[in-house]
């Protein structure tokens, strides 16, 4: 890597050394988040168990005091944690070298899924859900990818279908198009003929 990317790797790595080891495990889990994340969603996903051994706000406020994390408060809505690019790239590597990374990975798809889906069915009637579900779009996309890549069609149907009319609405039409594709590709998709149906009908209407 060049002299600069080293550098910045070796202070990213001597930070996170600084952390003691439940704080560790909070700053590689946090790395499944893509674009920011609640504190109501890091302790859904990141102590989905009770596992963690540290509290949830407590080890945040000190990934924040270590540069790890960045707090961003929204006017009239709560507020977010964010980790740059180049910190979440190394916490993912952490990550991968730890066994956890499939069942935090399997929480995060979980709890955006229940988000989603709560969402759908209070939509129309409150509109500030597709502003919610926006600032929510990288991890709604990083929860599908990963029930896609582990071939989870029942979840993977549901979380489309639920997405449905904010694709439709916000115009992500592409994206939604090729989930929907994706999923309905999937092996299993056949064996649940009416989420196979809703999710036929929502392709149907995002391409025409």
């Amino acid at each position: 890597l060049p002299t600069r990317q080293q550098t910045l790797r070796n202070t990213v790595d001597w930070s996170y050394g600084l952390l003691n080891g439940a704080e560790q495990t909070l700053f590689r889990r946090l790395s499944v988040f893509s674009g920011g994340c609640t504190l109501e969603a890091v302790e859904a996903v990141c102590d989905t168990k009770g596992d963690l051994g540290l509290d949830v706000l407590d080890g945040m406020a000190s990934l924040v005091d270590k540069s790890l994390a960045q707090q961003v408060e929204q006017a009239d809505k709560e507020t977010r944690f964010v980790i740059l690019s180049t910190i979440r790239e190394y916490a993912l590597e952490r990550l991968a070298e730890s066994n956890d990374e499939s069942v935090v990975r399997r929480a995060h798809a979980a709890y955006y899924l229940v988000l989603a889906e709560e969402g759908a069915e209070d939509i129309a009637a409150q509109p500030e859900w597709l502003d919610r579900f926006e600032v929510e779009h990288d991890n709604f996309r990083a929860a599908i990818e990963y029930l896609i890549k582990t071939g989870d069609a029942e979840w993977g149907m549901r979380l489309g279908t639920a997405l449905f009319r904010f694709w439709e609405t916000r115009e992500h039409l592409t994206q939604g198009r090729d989930a929907i594709a994706r999923l309905l590709a999937l092996e299993g998709s056949a064996t649940r003929p009416k989420l196979r149906a809703r999710l036929t009908f929502a392709g149907a209407v995002l391409a025409a």
